[in-house]
């Protein structure tokens, strides 16, 4: 049984990276990445090295934080595709994955939540429209931290 769930997430994150990989080879990357809040290393055909796995739950953010500093200094937007952990340095890279339904999305974490919050990662509301966890509020994720 084990066996068959660890197939099922290689077959999943295979289908992301693909995805990923598909997006920055096409025209339409800066509309899909923002380019300017991350950065698409496997533009040049470098691939994305995944350096850590992390599961858990992912929230995203509600409204009243928009146009608020982050604490890296940024001024957050629902619009920009970022990220808030408490356990993961501000700065990082990460390859969120919807186990759900396949869907993924690249996110840098420039935030941290609540002390006392459970979540892995709480998203910008586009990340996670991207992922389709809008309507359920909370998911199950993998994390995949991504080398600099």
């Amino acid at each position: 049984m084990f066996t068959f769930y660890l197939k099922r997430l290689a077959i999943l994150l295979l289908i992301c990276m693909l995805k990923f990989y598909a997006v920055a080879q096409s025209d339409t990357l800066n509309a899909q990445t923002h380019d300017s809040d991350v950065s698409a290393r496997n533009v040049n055909d470098e691939p994305l090295k995944v350096i850590r796995l992390l599961k858990g739950k992912a929230s995203y953010y509600a409204n009243k934080f928009e146009g608020r500093k982050t604490a890296s200094g940024e001024v957050f937007s629902q619009l920009k595709y970022t990220a808030a952990s408490n356990k993961l340095p501000l700065g990082t890279q990460v390859l969120v994955v919807n186990p759900a339904n396949g869907e993924c999305v690249k996110v840098k974490i420039n935030d941290r939540m609540n002390a006392a919050s459970v979540r892995l990662i709480d998203l910008s509301r586009i990340a996670a429209t991207n992922l389709n966890i809008i309507s359920s509020g909370v998911a199950n994720v993998i994390v995949q931290v991504l080398e600099d």
